[in-house]
């Protein structure tokens, strides 16, 4: 079986162009024809409604898989992940506060080699001095103020 060459491609594809023009307007042709039934006055309310019925049987009957166009199923998928994203974004809005800053992380961690301060830094501030060293020998001799009671200062963060 020799495969088709590119003219045939194009007369293929103009074929099925003509052949969707003529459904399209096939129809329109069947809807009027419907709209014109439907607006006879002799028929009742349950003739109208049995009419209906059997015209969209009849238009699922030519086309049994219910194929949709290319272009209603990308805007389903499109809106679809819309409003998915649209929840997203107003839970997310929502959550704020701590959960975020959980969701991002911290950016501004401070490694503890990086810190570079020494008593010579802490110059003309005695009382900064005085309370470094003390903290400094709490942390070197434990016992020795644990016996009298002391405690390390609350805002101390040893690791």
């Amino acid at each position: 079986m020799k495969a088709p060459d590119l003219n045939e491609r194009f007369l293929a594809l103009r074929t099925r162009k003509d052949k969707d023009k003529q459904k399209v307007h096939s129809e329109t042709e069947q809807s009027e024809r419907l709209k014109t039934l439907l607006s006879d006055e002799n028929l009742t309310q349950e003739e109208q409604q049995r009419l209906r019925v059997a015209f969209a049987e009849g238009y699922m009957a030519c086309d049994p898989k219910g194929r949709t166009s290319t272009k209603l199923r990308v805007f389903n998928i499109f809106r679809d992940l819309l409003g998915i994203i649209l929840i997203l974004a107003i839970l997310f809005s929502f959550m704020g506060g701590p959960f975020r800053r959980v969701l991002i992380g911290t950016t501004n961690e401070v490694m503890p080699e990086d810190i570079d301060v020494t008593f010579d830094d802490v110059k003309g501030v005695d009382e900064a001095k005085q309370e470094l060293q003390e903290i400094v020998e709490f942390l070197k001799n434990p016992e020795k103020f644990s016996s009298l009671g002391g405690k390390l200062p609350k805002g101390m963060l040893t690791d």
